[in-house]
């Protein structure tokens, strides 16, 4: 006699995985998927590049998708935000953690775990969170201008020539961020800019070695930059960086890491910023983990309520025994 699934009246959900994720976990899971959603109707995509990636997110529908879960790190989401910006639709994202950095999926309080997975899917547990907007570009976590941005993109680039440091990235996580930040300060200085940083509560020309677009907490995994954000406030939080000396740096880098947020760090929140250079260099900026675009002036806004994700509302979910595995 044939068993029919009580999971047939569900909407279809969309798994989309980058392969090459987290040394390989991000296939590993779509495997453990194909039996843990059994009886929900799913199709799975390993997308070759950014853009079939983003192809894919901007014809999903509502009316046909109950989720799209994408496997692999914020960079992989980033790309699944971007598609969803080319044709704005509903369907929930799942963020399922399976990269170096997994930032939103952090805020979010979701784990690997596909008991977690199917709970939120099954309660419909999703609400609308904000986005940031920097120049026409969406990102969902924390991006900025000057060492992060030179980091993000020393990093990304050593990650795509070697294997080894891809392995040893996923291994040690924070400490190779903290690593290369330090190598950063010490051996380069471009990350200096004169800049004018214009909103409705600031308006100073200032020189500084970084600034923060803050969606959420927690940067890199576990660098609290914004301790008392809500990204459903619709507005964000800018922290500005005003002491350039090298060991004043230093000192802050090791203060974001044990908690603290650094003395020299002035803190505001707006919905709408401005940053112009004062000497017509080219502003390079990251956002979730990526280098989103580079121009002598930025207009950073507030995109309210405009990402639908699923989140843990627990503080603490009990997780299974194959997530610790």
């Amino acid at each position: 006699m044939e068993v029919k699934s009580k999971k047939v009246d569900m909407k279809k959900i969309a798994i989309l995985a980058n392969k090459s994720s987290g040394q390989g976990s991000a296939l590993k899971a779509t495997l453990s998927a194909r039996e843990k959603l059994w009886g929900y109707p799913h199709e799975i995509h390993f997308p070759s590049s950014q853009s079939e990636l983003r192809t894919i997110c901007s014809k999903l529908s509502p009316e046909i998708y109950e989720a799209l879960i994408v496997i692999g790190g914020d960079g992989t989401v980033h790309q699944a935000i971007r598609g969803f910006a080319i044709q704005p639709n509903d369907v929930p994202l799942y963020p399922f953690p399976g990269g170096t950095a997994n930032d939103l999926a952090r805020e979010l309080g979701l784990h690997a775990d596909w008991h977690q997975v199917e709970t939120l899917i099954g309660q419909k547990q999703h609400d609308l969170i904000d986005m940031i907007e920097v120049n026409g570009i969406p990102f969902s976590t924390v991006g900025g201008i000057g060492i992060c941005a030179i980091l993000t993109q020393e990093f990304n680039d050593i990650r795509s020539r070697s294997p080894l440091f891809k392995k040893l990235s996923q291994l040690l996580h924070i400490q190779i961020y903290t690593a290369l930040s330090a190598k950063t300060i010490l051996t380069r200085r471009d990350y200096l800019h004169y800049i004018h940083i214009q909103s409705s509560d600031f308006n100073e020309k200032i020189r500084t070695p970084a600034v923060f677009f803050c969606n959420q907490t927690y940067l890199g995994g576990n660098v609290k930059v914004a301790p008392t954000l809500d990204n459903t406030d619709k507005r964000f939080n800018v922290l500005i960086v005003t002491n350039t000396s090298r060991a004043r740096l230093l000192t802050s880098s090791l203060q974001l890491k044990r908690g603290k947020l650094p003395s020299n760090f002035f803190v505001f929140s707006t919905d709408h910023l401005t940053l112009t250079d004062l000497n017509n260099r080219k502003l390079s900026v990251f956002g979730d983990g990526e280098l989103l675009t580079e121009n002598t002036q930025l207009e950073v806004k507030i995109l309210p309520q405009s990402l639908r994700v699923y989140r843990e509302q627990k503080k603490n979910y009990p997780i299974s025994r194959e997530a610790l595995q």
